[in-house]
């Protein structure tokens, strides 16, 4: 039967010039041609787009056993499949998913609640008489460290003192 719908009619006519219909649709189509002219358009349309795709390729035969095969594996006859190797492995990739998705929450949770660093504060100390500095002090929460800049040498009369 020759369906109605232009695009139902399309496909048919791509099936019968690809040549996968079977003899009595194909009979069918071939003597809907002479009175059917959407049919014929699509037909002629699909002829132009694939005939010069066939005449890349030149015709050639099977080798034998190809239609046996193809028959013994339609019909569940064909031979088993070898046994998964380890790639191939269901319950491995499950398993290193599992392990590889809670590895990404744990350290997500570790994220989330680890506390952040403290304030770090840097102090630069300079004697009043001079402009450039001799001390820089940096606190964090490690505790505070003390760096002389400048090697200059406490007054005779006084002392360094923090």
């Amino acid at each position: 039967m020759i369906p109605e719908n232009p695009d139902e009619l399309h496909v048919l006519a791509g099936e019968y010039v690809l040549g996968v219909l079977d003899e009595a649709e194909a009979s069918e189509i071939a003597g809907a041609l002479a009175s059917h002219s959407e049919l014929r358009r699509a037909v002629m349309f699909w002829e132009e787009q694939l005939h010069p795709l066939a005449e890349l390729a030149g015709p050639t035969t099977p080798p034998p056993g190809t239609w046996e095969a193809i028959e013994a594996r339609i019909a569940g006859q064909a031979l088993r499949a070898p046994a998964p190797g380890f790639w191939n492995n269901l319950t491995l990739w499950r398993w290193s998913t599992a392990g590889l998705a809670a590895a990404a929450a744990s350290l997500a949770l570790w994220i989330a609640v680890a506390p952040a660093p403290g304030p770090s504060f840097v102090a630069v100390l300079r004697p009043p008489q001079q402009n450039q500095a001799s001390w820089i002090a940096a606190a964090d929460r490690s505790g505070l460290v003390v760096r002389a800049v400048s090697a200059a040498a406490a007054p005779s009369e006084r002392v360094f003192e923090l």
